[in-house]
């Protein structure tokens, strides 16, 4: 046999110790195949089978905001509680200490009150007071034609019964403002776009759209306005979440400035030229996707201008993207994590599809990149540190800057084809 330290440079920084660990872990490929086909119905058990799914599981989460989760344990021990304090409890106080059994008309309602009134202020200290949201967005940004395609989820959580007049603003933080009006942009055609509608849980377990259990409706529903682009009388319970899903189509001539060429030859054909940030917002963990190729990035301010050549360090997608690793090794904080999810959307074929992960991507499928990177077209991909939506609540803005989780925008470049000069 041979011995191995893990823990070595080599294998730290190789994308691949991974998927060995995985391969060592759990053997052959239908070994493998097994534990992901487990992986996926205990996920379908659970809720959701799609990357949907996951994702609007990690906007359910407001852990971090204050709110904490009653295990059910606790909640079945308050029943014993409260069921030995209702019936033998006041059976033995009455007898031991007063005497009267006649006197239960006066401890047994009051005996409810009391512990009706400790369960709730115990669930107000677990589930606090204050309205909670969290928002993930995906910016797309055709930079030739200027076209642009935004969606917003988001998971509202309401400390009391209410119902609620959404719609949402959207604003792109642009470095200069735009050459054209809304007005003028709708006079030439360039006109834009909202929709906002509610986000269902794909799969069949509990809650989920194809479950066969019933849930109960309200007796009142909500209406869509105009257009499709809010959503009237939408009741949210007291201390439970509700998401949602906004899409916005709109023009911008100043995102991203781009010259890109690729000279072909017998070698990769590789790409060079600049690309300039012209919005108001730094983009971190930035990298540009073409042919099968990718340039890291990293870090484009405001106004910079990047440089890519020779010097740019260049890796293929599988490589790059083997980086995430085996599903079935992520840790809980790597699945909640909502731009690690909006990397599978994004290349989800291109990383394997069902063969890396069990869960499927039929919902976002219009949002996965893949067929881009064989187009002649480059992609660049980055982390976004501002919303661009903005979530009102009767023309109240119920969101802010900190309600957003995670942001990804991604840029399609054209990409000049030059060919060989003859010497």
């Amino acid at each position: 046999f041979m011995t191995l330290d893990l823990e070595q440079p080599e294998f730290t920084l190789w994308n691949g110790t991974r998927k060995l660990i995985d391969r060592l872990l759990f053997g052959s490929v239908a070994n493998r195949q097994q534990l992901r086909d487990q992986s996926g119905n205990e996920l379908a058990h659970t809720g959701y089978d799609d990357l949907s799914g996951q994702l609007r599981a990690a906007l359910d989460r407001f852990e971090n905001q204050g709110v904490r989760f009653i295990p059910f344990e606790v909640l079945f021990l308050l029943g014993v509680v409260y069921l030995l304090l209702i019936a033998p409890g006041d059976y033995l106080f009455l007898k031991r200490f007063i005497g009267r059994m006649h006197a239960t008309w006066i401890t047994f309602p009051l005996l409810i009150v009391l512990t009706s009134t400790g369960i709730y202020f115990f669930a107000h200290a677990m589930k606090g007071d204050s309205r909670l949201i969290n928002q993930a967005e995906l910016i797309d940004i055709d930079v030739a034609t200027g076209q642009i395609r935004a969606a917003c989820w988001f998971s509202i959580f309401s400390p009391k019964t209410e119902r609620y007049n959404l719609s949402t603003d959207w604003k792109l933080p642009t470095a200069h403002p735009e050459n054209e009006t809304g007005e003028e942009q709708n006079k030439s055609g360039r006109r834009e776009k909202m929709l906002l509608s509610w986000l269902g849980l794909p799969g069949t377990g509990l809650g989920g759209m194809e479950s066969p259990i019933t849930t109960p409706q309200p007796e009142i529903g909500y209406q869509y306005g105009p257009d499709l682009a809010s959503m009237q009388g939408v009741p949210i319970h007291i201390w439970s979440t509700k998401c949602f899903a906004a899409e916005h189509q709109g023009w911008s001539d100043k995102s991203l400035r781009a010259d890109l060429s690729v000279r072909k030859s017998n070698l990769d054909p590789l790409v060079h030229g600049t690309i300039t940030n012209l919005l108001s917002t730094t983009l971190e963990n930035s990298a540009l996707f073409h042919d099968g190729w990718v340039y890291p990035l990293g870090t484009i301010k405001p106004m910079q201008t990047v440089t890519i050549g020779n010097d740019i360090p260049v890796r293929t997608v599988r490589n790059y993207l083997a980086r995430l690793g085996p599903w079935s090794m992520e840790t809980e904080s790597e699945r909640n994590d909502i731009f690690r999810i909006f990397e599978r959307i994004t290349f989800y074929h291109a990383a394997g599809g069902r063969s890396g992960i069990p869960l499927k991507n039929t919902y976002l499928h219009d949002m996965d990149m893949t067929p881009l990177l064989t187009d002649h077209r480059a992609v660049l991909v980055g982390k976004m540190g501002s919303e661009t939506f903005h979530i009102l609540n009767d023309a109240d803005a119920i969101s802010y800057p900190q309600t957003l989780k995670s942001a990804m925008i991604r840029f399609v470049l054209p990409v000049q084809q030059l060919r060989n000069e003859k010497k």
